[in-house]
């Protein structure tokens, strides 16, 4: 019994959408016509109602603090990549000039001094 209700309310979903359907389709013109500037309508309220809270929550305490955090997140990531930017010129141009200079023997310091000077900061970068 149990599959046969579900037969008869599917068959009433059919019967209950054919009938909407066929009734949209007898609508007259007007009627639709009216149900398109009915649905304009409604659209430009809800972008209305949509405005009004977007201004109210602009002037909010919430939305202050949102965007300090905002701006302050973006500050640390700027510093970082700046940070990052000169580890990586230090460890390409001086490091490494350094180095070769101490091998080549053309200043009184040793590669281990230079290995010293600069510790560990190609693992850092």
């Amino acid at each position: 019994q149990a599959g046969m209700k579900e037969d008869g309310a599917a068959a009433r979903r059919m019967r209950t959408k054919s009938m909407i359907d066929y009734l949209k389709a007898q609508l007259p013109d007007d009627i639709q016509k009216l149900r398109q500037v009915q649905a304009m309508v409604k659209g430009w309220m809800w972008r209305r109602r949509l405005r009004k809270a977007a201004k109210i929550w602009m002037i909010s305490p919430l939305a202050k603090q949102a965007r300090n955090r905002n701006k302050l997140v973006r500050e640390m990531v700027e510093t970082e990549q700046t940070y990052v930017g000169c580890m990586q010129r230090l460890v390409e141009h001086f490091q490494a000039s350094i180095c070769d200079q101490a091998n080549a023997k053309r200043y009184r310091y040793k590669v281990e001094d230079a290995r010293l000077l600069f510790g560990n900061v190609a693992s850092i970068y």
